[in-house]
């Protein structure tokens, strides 16, 4: 779960399956008003939120393939429409690179089981990540 400016998102799966889509729990209603469901095809593993964007962690869908392809996923919180994906891992063992996400203070952190955790800011004009 991540809280938001408009209520709270939580990843949605669908009776047994992982969870595919995230969604927006309005507080006063108790009930889910906006969702991303059919935007892409992937598994969500993590999700972070900001006023500005709601960011999601993702690795593609095919099991059998021989890579995975983790994303970092940006949506905007308003519509759920994908702003922009964000390739960082191709590696052969989906646990290898199953990040944890967090957003506070401008900034998102990203931990990396295989390679750290990374610091982004998320203001405009700040491009540059910070490895530890």
């Amino acid at each position: 779960m991540a809280a938001g400016a408009d209520g709270m998102w939580v990843l949605l799966h669908f009776g047994k399956r992982l969870p595919e889509y995230v969604g927006l729990v309005d507080l006063q209603l108790n009930q889910i008003v906006a969702s991303n469901q059919g935007q892409f095809e992937a598994i969500v593993t993590d999700i972070a939120a900001s006023e500005a964007a709601i960011w999601v962690a993702a690795f593609n869908k095919e099991w059998f393939s021989v890579t995975t392809h983790y994303s970092i996923i940006e949506l905007d919180p308003k519509t759920t429409f994908v702003k922009q994906k964000i390739t960082y891992a191709s590696v052969s063992s989906i646990y290898s690179a199953m990040p944890t996400m967090a957003v506070g203070a401008g900034t998102m952190w990203v931990c990396l089981p295989d390679s750290g955790l990374y610091r982004v800011p998320l203001s405009a004009g700040k491009e540059t990540e910070t490895h530890f």
